[in-house]
């Protein structure tokens, strides 16, 4: 049996919904007509609800509202047991424009398998061919016809196959409604900028147990406006000298200078080579850097800071940190009760969601020729004197392109989603079958700042291009050569039927033997269409960021057969065992199991603990042998080489070309995983859990980061740095590519504990609930290659592995309900974290009088990054109008700023971490909700 509690406290923690549902502590006296069988996220076989005990934590639709949630992403990431998951803000200038993910225990969101009513949706279209992005996309779940969330915090491969590594998020939407209802609601952050706007419409008709059918309808429309960094000038820019100040663990005062050499109007750097085999090997190169409106006298623009003769772009300014979003999204649910056994059944989803994100306007190298009209003005003047024997291989203007505008993106991501089949009970057997049809369809399309390559270089060719000019001087001119409309799309199908059913197989002295079997079959289909645009082959491709992608459509068959059975062992004590085969067609079959047992020593104390193995199949897409341009590298380097091989180089302080891969040589991820959980409610009131678990993954696949080709330069010539890849669309010649391809990397292993608190009482003036639930990160260290060093992120933000894992994260909701009013305070934590950053790889991390007795600026300096604690408030009143109700909040009462942090995570963001910290700053709303019954 489960836990026992009173049913007053039952009902209270129903409306509250912060309980993990299936391990608490339900009335063993539960009238017969209550009794119904379910089945719970993470087991094949119906039970009665009361008699389950897996780590589920079940969010119902009234906890959804108190948490002041306006979309599934915010629901989901704002729970303590997630982390390393991608949000809207991660979005900016992150190429994944639309993408919003669930990742619990920073395991990821490829390992985090998210289904709708119990089943499987297709994974994000826009997913990069080595596996970015390739969760299930959170944007395209409308949070309106949402009635519970179901999180397994568990490994489930046993049960549901490939992805369940880290555990399952079950959204069950909304079915067997009557009447009608409509909500609206309305948020506002009090310094401006990222509002929204939402209605939702919701209507049902016919009871399934006494008209044998009902249609349930949703509908709802949202509605953000962007947020630019410039609107947070006292964390997301600078101040106006152009770099923050901070003070690193050393106690010495330090500068990140977020800024950029490509300027406007543009820098000048012009190289110098000798030959003389006697010269030493740092003395071959001579080069200059200096802005040729600075030397005439002249101060640096807006949005610029000087250093030495040079001007440098303080690219933040120009920067969205909260993009704007819309999205439309239609739910349907039809049931039809054929007999007391049968009931047909069919879910369907269509949603589209709209992302704009913006970023700073283009840079790139302009290529300067010596002798002409511009090189005459602007350069001759000021070159300075070398000596004899050295000739100039190279001049280029770094140049921000600010009249072609920012750089503009649009994200389109249409969901279609349906399932349908039969339930119930054929010969003692409850049952269901299902056939799933998904798809995902994604596209980018440009909106301004990007150019075609030859139509820029014809405009430089004939002079009609001044990079020297004031701001607004080439505006004419650029138009002709303006990109415009998609150039990406691309689709995820996913075709499955699924046959589950489960039984009392065997009456034993302790109780029934429960036995699950179930089979399913699956085709996964993607499909990438970029234009010849992103293929570079169409007018020379596109500037700034120069693209080969490589258009795939591949696809895999692979089926599934699995068993569960638990068997009651004594009174009291119950044991599991899970067993699950699975074929893929592209990387071979796989088993894996789970054993589990559950003791329930006294009427309110329970412990439970499983073992199981699970596994990830790469995408199909990932195992082809592709090799395609990825953009450019995160941070700026130097020249590498000071030998011959500096022909190859870009000007000191830019960012390098990035080519990575498929392989067909991938292995699929292996993993085991543990936990033990303990449950105890030593009054009906009071309530007390927690869940130790731990995994372990061996063969995680990825790419080597750049930091580690950036470590051993020679060690990578030839493999990691290659000149074969790439050719400068500018001026024809080949440069410095890194090459990082997919490889199997190694292990990873992460240990925690999540934990819950729950109090209440009952006074004169009404009823107070206080709940405390957190996650406490105890170890997550990775490899980067197999038998290589682990690298510890809890605590510790990994610059090669650019993630970090948050030591503690909790909340602490406090409830009072009198009357007609609810009102609630919430405390959101989030522990500190340590990080670094070395200014003489990444160009931004300097001290003017030098770094440790060493004349260069450029340091590397740690520091600690400050918790980031907020505090929610939320009023409900039940109005007199009945089936009114009228909600208002505050999120972030105290206005709390993110904590200032020298890595901004994924995405653009400067000064800050998004996937930490929200932008938005004190935000307030207000909802009302009617229902027409």
């Amino acid at each position: 049996m489960a836990l026992a509690l009173r049913p007053g406290y039952r009902a209270l923690l129903q409306a509250f919904g912060t309980t993990v549902a299936f391990g608490m502590l339900l009335q063993p006296a539960i009238a017969e007509e209550q009794v119904q069988k379910i089945q719970v996220t993470g087991s094949a076989i119906k039970r009665i609800a009361s008699e389950g005990a897996l780590p589920v934590q079940s969010i119902s639709a009234s906890e959804i509202k108190k948490t002041g949630a306006t979309n599934v992403a915010e629901l989901l990431q704002n729970l303590p047991a997630m982390q390393g998951f991608t949000n809207a803000a991660a979005n900016v200038g992150s190429g994944n424009v639309g993408y919003s993910s669930a990742s619990l225990h920073n395991l990821g969101d490829s390992r985090t398998l998210v289904l709708l009513n119990g089943k499987r949706l297709a994974t994000f279209a826009g997913q990069t061919f080595i596996g970015g992005s390739s969760g299930v996309n959170l944007n395209s779940i409308p949070i309106a016809a949402v009635e519970r969330v179901e999180v397994l915090t568990d490994g489930a491969s046993a049960i549901y196959g490939t992805d369940a590594v880290a555990g399952v998020v079950n959204f069950i939407l909304k079915s067997n409604y009557q009447g009608l209802d409509a909500s609206i609601s309305y948020n506002a952050p009090e310094a401006g900028g990222a509002e929204e706007k939402r209605i939702s419409v919701s209507g049902g008709f016919g009871d399934i147990e006494q008209d044998r059918f009902n249609v349930l309808l949703t509908y709802s429309h949202t509605e953000n406006d962007p947020l630019a960094a410039a609107d947070r000038k006292n964390f997301a820019v600078p101040p106006s000298q152009g770099y923050y100040n901070f003070t690193g663990t050393d106690g010495q005062i330090y500068r990140l200078r977020p800024s950029s050499g490509r300027g406007n109007p543009a820098n000048a750097t012009i190289t110098w080579y000798n030959p003389d085999p006697s010269l030493p090997d740092d003395e071959h190169y001579i080069s200059q850097t200096f802005n040729p409106s600075v030397r005439a006298g002249n101060p640096c623009p807006a949005k610029h800071v000087q250093s030495g003769t040079s001007c440098r772009y303080i690219y933040p300014y120009d920067l969205e940190i909260y993009p704007e979003q819309k999205q439309d999204a239609f739910t349907g649910s039809v049931q039809f009760k054929v007999n007391e056994n049968h009931t047909l059944f069919a879910d369907m989803l269509y949603s589209k969601h709209i992302m704009t994100s913006n970023i700073a306007p283009p840079p790139g190298e302009v290529p300067l020729t010596v002798g002409d009209p511009i090189w005459n003005t602007y350069i001759q003047p000021y070159l300075r004197t070398v000596p004899a024997g050295y000739d100039i291989v190279d001049a280029v203007a770094p140049w921000r392109i600010s009249d072609a505008g920012p750089r503009r993106t649009k994200g389109t991501t249409e969901a279609i989603h349906f399932s349908g089949g039969s339930k119930g009970v054929i010969a003692g057997w409850d049952y269901s079958a299902a056939f799933t049809h998904s798809e995902n369809k994604w596209q980018e399309e440009l909106l301004s700042g990007y150019l075609y390559n030859d139509d820029l270089n014809a405009l430089i060719s004939s002079g009609a291009l001044n990079p020297f000019g004031p701001a607004g001087s080439n505006k004419a001119a650029l138009q002709s050569a303006l990109a415009s409309g998609v150039w990406k799309k691309g689709t995820a199908v996913l075709d499955a039927v699924e046959v589950r059913g489960s039984k009392e197989i065997a009456q034993l002295p302790a109780g029934g033997l429960m036995l699950g079997l179930g089979l399913d079959w699956k085709r996964e289909a993607d499909k990438y269409e970029p234009n010849g645009l992103a293929q570079g082959t169409l007018r020379g491709g596109q500037f700034p960021d120069f693209a080969t992608d490589v258009p795939f459509d591949v696809s895999r068959d692979s089926y599934g057969l699995f068993s569960e059975l638990i068997a009651p062992v004594v009174k009291n004590l119950e044991v599991s065992g899970a067993l699950r085969y699975d074929n893929y067609s592209d990387v071979g079959g796989t088993t894996n199991y789970k054993v589990g047992a559950r003791w329930q020593a006294l009427n309110n104390l329970l412990f439970r603990t499983s073992f199981n193995t699970g596994f990830r199949a790469p995408r199909p897409a990932q195992t082809q042998n592709i090799t395609q341009l990825y953009g450019v590298t995160a941070n700026p380097y130097d020249c590498p080489y000071s030998d011959s091989r500096a022909v190859y180089c870009k000007p000191p302080g830019t960012q390098y070309p990035l080519y990575t891969g498929g392989s067909s040589e991938l292995k699929p991820e292996e993993s085991k995983q543990f936990s033990f959980g303990i449950r105890f409610e030593p009054t009906s009131w009071a309530s007390v859990g927690a869940d130790y678990w731990n995994v372990s993954i061996k063969n995680t696949f990825g790419t080597i980061s750049e930091e580690e080709v950036a470590a051993d330069y020679e060690g990578a010539w030839g493999t990691s740095i290659r000149t074969d890849l790439y050719t400068d669309p500018q001026t024809g010649k080949p440069i410095l590519a890194w090459y990082t391809p997919l490889k199997n990397l190694g292990e990873r292993k992460a240990q925690g504990v999540d934990y819950d608190v729950t109090l209440g009482s009952r006074y004169s003036f009404g009823r107070i609930l206080s709940s405390f639930k957190g996650t406490w990160m105890l170890s997550d260290k990775q490899q980067t290659e197999i038998g290589g060093e682990y690298y510890q992120i809890v605590g510790i933000y990994n610059n090669i592995l650019r993630q970090v894992a948050l030591r503690h994260q909790f909340q602490w909701a406090n409830t009072l309900s009198m009357a007609d009013w609810d009102h609630r305070l919430t405390m959101n934590y989030k522990h500190g974290y340590y990080e670094s950053r070395d200014g003489a790889v990444t160009g931004d991390v300097i001290q003017p009088a030098g770094c440790d007795g060493d004349s260069s600026p450029f340091c590397k300096a740690t520091y600690k990054v400050k918790e980031y604690v907020t505090f929610d408030w939320q009023t409900t009143y039940r109005t007199p109008v009945k089936g009114l109700d009228v909600t208002g909040g505050i999120l972030n009462i105290f206005d709390a700023n993110p904590p200032f942090s020298l890595n901004g995570g994924t995405g653009q963001a400067v000064g800050y971490n998004p996937q930490v910290a929200d932008p938005r700053g004190r935000t307030y709303y207000l909802q009302a909700g009617y229902k027409f019954k």
